[in-house]
């Protein structure tokens, strides 16, 4: 018995030693990103080479295929981080260390599949039913031996760093059960993650019913509009589950530290480009593209909408953390939302993140279009020397005119964004295959202008919520140069002439009442609260009733 106790102690040596070598750091977020891309691309190009010759030889764009496949290898690391960070209770940094050191698996099912089985059929999304027969049966047309290699190797992956982590509750009956627990539901939830990845046909409209493609005239569509949207579904999803990460790791604090992401900004910003998409979309092609977008077929333009809205929002908050790294050294560290001045976010892995969110807009935005590659350029561009020094406009008095030239970007870039034609036959819609790609004109020039004007006047108005700490900076604002009371009085002026600017386009008596009552509203309320969240509110009502109006809705 004691023999067998120096054995067992020496075999939890060996094994505590390979766990921290496992999680010792390696590479930092950023390498970490273009490590699971390039597996991504890598894995995608070796199904294609070595099991699909029919879509090597045939004519057609592979870009939207590559691009939905790369984001569900990219869904699916996340998704493993998760289930190690949920269930193992280890911190975030060692699961994301640990999982880079199997991910690799991901390359060999091509491999393994061609060579050692002489199988030339690709991979496919499983039916319900395939699904159920190749994970509990190891058998069904979907099944390949390389990928149920894949999935073992990962199910133990998964399992023997949950198991061995939370080993010391195995001492007593209660420690027993909790573990048993513990890893009844994270099988759980893992065959269900599996099944949400692996068979969207059984709950979106991208598979098929009794074997016909449920897909709005799919042999027009799937090779552009069919892969777009399932990206645009999985794009969507990661932006989600990086936020549940977020929230897991900071538990009670995600709440306190949510101000950091400037939630009413990033709606307002995220509106801004949903306003110019549906003036474009509205006057390029028809109301019904926006009034019907839900409704069939015209949701297949959600797989523009989603992605080009989302990345506008990801290179907005990645001008977020430019800012907040200029502007660490005066940052109160007891305020809400400064990550960085109080420590709970290094500049390092700030700065990573700030590189990741910018490098996925400019790549999504040039999927959709090489015009709203060209404009998300420019915005980045102008939030890093609006920033970052030497230049750092920031500092300076008009430096909102440079967030005021932002938004007019981002008005354009929504402006800009594809959508898929629909024609009709009898009155009955359907999609032609075609993609129209609008180009910049002069309505969208003038309603860019009132974008304008409004973001100078409300980044102005912001201004207010960092007097403090812009006074203790030295930058130079209208709080900082008139003072506070007098600065307020001032803008809020400013508010009441910015609630006039869209009488020029919407003239009816209810828009005569309606935009001057909510520029009066917040002009008021700014004035006695010297705080831009009830203007942001008020400034999003404005807008909604704006995109209403123009629509025709109201």
């Amino acid at each position: 018995m004691e023999e067998d106790g120096r054995l067992w102690e020496r075999f939890e040596r060996k094994v505590d030693s390979l766990q921290e070598f496992l999680e010792r750091d390696r590479l930092n977020l950023w390498q970490t990103f273009l490590y699971v891309l390039v597996l991504a691309l890598v894995r995608d190009l070796s199904e294609y080479y070595l099991l699909d010759q029919a879509f090597v030889s045939t004519a057609h764009p592979w870009i939207f295929s590559i691009a939905h496949h790369v984001a569900f290898f990219v869904l699916t690391y996340l998704g493993l981080v998760l289930i190690l960070k949920v269930f193992s209770g280890t911190g975030l940094r060692k699961c994301i260390n640990y999982t880079n050191w199997y991910y690799w698996i991901i390359l060999l099912p091509p491999y393994v599949d061609h060579f050692l089985f002489g199988q030339g059929t690709n991979y496919a999304y499983f039916s319900w039913t395939d699904f159920l027969a190749a994970f509990f049966l190891m058998e069904g047309d979907s099944f390949h031996p390389g990928q149920a290699v894949e999935v073992v190797v990962v199910l133990f992956a998964l399992f023997a760093y949950v198991v061995w982590s939370r080993r010391d509750e195995v001492r007593d009956l209660q420690g027993r059960s909790l573990l048993a627990i513990r890893l009844g539901l994270m099988a759980l939830f893992t065959i269900a993650a599996m099944f949400t990845l692996g068979t969207p046909g059984a709950y979106m409209p991208v598979g098929s019913e009794n074997g016909l493609p449920v897909f709005p005239n799919f042999d027009s569509t799937k090779y552009v509009q069919h892969h777009l949207f399932i990206f645009a579904y999985y794009y969507l999803v990661t932006v989600a589950l990086v936020l549940a990460l977020s929230f897991i790791t900071l538990k009670g604090r995600f709440r306190r530290e949510l101000s950091v992401l400037r939630p009413f900004q990033t709606a307002f910003f995220a509106g801004i480009v949903l306003a110019g998409m549906a003036v474009a979309w509205q006057d390029w092609g028809e109301p019904a593209l926006v009034s019907r977008i839900l409704d069939r077929p015209y949701w297949v333009n959600l797989a523009y909408a989603i992605p080009a809205v989302v990345s506008a929002v990801l290179a907005w908050q990645a001008s977020v953390i430019w800012n907040d790294l200029s502007d660490r050294d005066t940052d109160s560290p007891s305020k809400e939302g400064r990550v960085l001045a109080s420590g709970l976010l290094s500049v390092g892995v700030a700065r990573e993140t700030s590189v990741i969110l910018a490098f996925t807009a400019l790549c999504v935005s040039l999927l959709l279009s090489l015009q709203q590659f060209l404009i998300m350029s420019g915005i980045l561009a102008l939030a890093f020397v609006y920033s970052i020094p030497p230049v750092r406009f920031k500092n300076a008095l008009l430096s909102p005119l440079l967030m005021g030239a932002g938004t007019f970007l981002a008005f354009l870039y929504g402006a800009s964004t594809p959508y898929s034609v629909v024609d009709y036959v009898s009155e009955v819609p359907y999609l032609s295959g075609a993609v129209a790609y609008p180009s910049v004109y002069l309505e969208v020039l003038m309603v860019g202008g009132f974008m304008f004007i409004g973001l100078v006047i409300g980044s102005i108005v912001t201004d207010v919520d960092g007097y403090e700490e812009d006074r203790a900076g030295g930058v130079r604002t209208v709080y900082t140069v008139f003072g506070v009371e007098k600065g307020a009085s001032y803008v809020s002026v400013l508010i009441f002439l910015a609630s006039l600017t869209p009488l020029v386009l919407f003239s009816s008596i209810v828009d005569l009442a309606v935009f001057p009552l909510l520029g009066s509203m917040a002009a008021l309320r700014f004035r006695r609260s010297r705080s831009s969240r009830e203007v942001m509110v008020l400034a999003m009502a404005g807008l909604v009733y704006a995109a209403l109006r123009f629509l025709s809705i109201v």
